[in-house]
């Protein structure tokens, strides 16, 4: 993964359907959406965000991506957080220092899920856990 001090100050998706195409060049990548079409932002915090980037270790060079959010405080009337269950999309984050990455592209892109967590003890976690994953020809890309 990138440099990410200071974790992740912001994260945001956008369906795969909402992408009219994708661009790129060297290690940045355009990405266009339809018109109407915007990112929805996720509620996160760096604590509770995690983007994990790894080196498939095969001979094509692929990355496997592996992203979870929790949200300790959702709500269950949030459409837009509940409706992305097993979407394909693109995640677009912003770093502690300011840089924005994308991850994912239109030809290449991640499947997202959503479970909801009741804590089986006092202390657990109790919230909304998406997780966004996929394999890639390519780590994360600067927004262009």
């Amino acid at each position: 993964m990138s440099d990410n001090i200071g974790g992740i100050s912001a994260c945001w998706y956008v369906l795969l359907e909402d992408v009219d195409y994708t661009v790129i060049f060297l290690s940045k990548i355009l990405v266009e959406l339809k018109a109407g079409k915007d990112w929805q932002e996720i509620p996160c915090t760096p604590s509770k965000t995690d983007v994990r980037i790894t080196s498939a270790n095969d001979k094509l060079g692929t990355c496997n991506v592996a992203v979870s959010v929790s949200i300790p405080d959702f709500k269950l009337d949030d459409e837009k957080i509940s409706g992305l269950n097993n979407q394909s999309v693109l995640f677009k984050y912003r770093t502690g220092n300011g840089k924005i990455f994308v991850v994912g592209s239109k030809e290449n892109f991640l499947h997202a899920t959503t479970q909801c967590l009741s804590p089986g003890q006092s202390s657990g976690y109790a919230g909304l856990q998406i997780n966004i994953a996929g394999t890639l020809p390519h780590p994360e890309l600067s927004l262009m």
